[in-house]
């Protein structure tokens, strides 16, 4: 079984929390050079990864987004998905990117499965078949969620879109993905 953060603690003479404190940076109560150099040589000694579905599942907040899109092959969905990635990296995001090959079957499963691994918003390029299960995610699940390309006219809901080469243009340019990850804060 892998070390969790109370045997840091443990071997570090301390307790969980101020681990925690340490381990991100977040010291309201001031943690004193040499306790902070025992804790990380325990990290290092125990070989210590943080549990981030426990932390997930704690917070509320698993800093991942689903991105669904019909082909990654594409180039216009590819440099799509490597902006989208790149900005959410440096946000402190991990990105999960589902292919539906222009399947509304696999869309559906893919939006399911996505929010029941706890992802924090969700950017689709949606099959154009049918919006049912779009307004379902609008109307049942609170979640963030983005239209990326293609949009419904019965549905309102924040939906970047434009032609491809502008809106690639846009993509690279990041403000689109700020935009994006604006959207699914609120």
């Amino acid at each position: 079984m892998p070390p969790t953060l109370k045997d840091v603690a443990a071997l570090s003479g301390v307790h969980p929390s101020t681990v925690s404190r340490v381990l991100h940076g977040k010291e309201e109560v001031p943690v004193s050079a040499e306790t902070r150099h025992r804790i990380l040589d325990a990290i290092k000694q125990l070989n210590y990864k943080p549990d981030y579905t426990a932390r997930a599942l704690r917070l509320k907040k698993s800093h991942t987004v689903g991105l669904i899109v019909p082909d990654i092959s594409n180039s216009f969905f590819s440099k799509i998905s490597q902006s989208i990635g790149a900005h959410g990296y440096s946000a402190g995001y991990t990105l999960v990117v589902c292919e539906t090959y222009e399947d509304q079957s696999k869309e559906i499963r893919f939006v399911h499965d996505l929010i029941s691994r706890g992802v924090d918003g969700l950017i689709i390029v949606p099959v154009q078949n049918s919006e049912a299960h779009i307004r379902e995610l609008l109307e049942n699940n609170g979640l963030p969620f983005v239209l990326v390309d293609r949009c419904f006219e019965d549905l309102e809901t924040n939906t970047v879109i434009s032609d491809n080469e502008e809106l690639i243009g846009f993509i690279t340019k990041q403000s689109i993905i700020e935009t994006i990850y604006k959207y699914l804060k609120e």
